[in-house]
């Protein structure tokens, strides 16, 4: 038995939704590596969205995928977030590149943040990324990060 509001569904990993949670995603391409003005363009898409469909903590777009923070709004699952959001970058990368198939992988990974530490622990992973990647000698020259200004 679930407790009030938790939902869980499965494609091939579990899925838990609970209204009002916020979630630390990753979502990987299928193939290959993103360039820089794809890895912008999918950076500014997610931002744009932001305020119809999810409220975006934070983003880090890395060559070979996306982690966010974020919380759909109430009128939104997060399977129909992350499936627009997939969805409509899918179609821009396939345009730009003449070509035309799944760009991104079928599953995601999510997991709901349980308390403000570990909210930090992600978004700090998360900053750290490309560092530790080895795309930066310093983690605030990454261009594809986003952390949104506490209230």
């Amino acid at each position: 038995m679930n407790p009030p509001g938790l939902k869980r569904t499965r494609r091939h990993l579990p899925h838990w939704e609970i209204d009002g949670g916020t979630y630390f995603i990753t979502f990987r391409l299928k193939h290959g590596e993103l360039s820089s003005a794809e890895r912008q363009m999918i950076f500014d898409h997610i931002l744009a969205g932001d305020a119809q469909y999810y409220h975006l903590h934070a983003l880090m777009v890395m060559p070979d995928h996306v982690h966010m923070l974020a919380q759909p709004n109430s009128n939104v699952s997060l399977s129909r977030m992350m499936k627009g959001i997939k969805g409509a970058t899918a179609r821009k990368l396939n345009q730009q590149r003449g070509t035309t198939g799944p760009i991104w992988q079928e599953e995601s990974y999510d997991r709901i943040i349980r308390d403000a530490d570990e909210f930090n622990k992600k978004a700090n992973y998360m900053y750290e990324n490309p560092w530790r990647a080895g795309l930066v000698t310093r983690p605030e020259d990454y261009p594809f990060w986003h952390l949104a200004k506490p209230p």
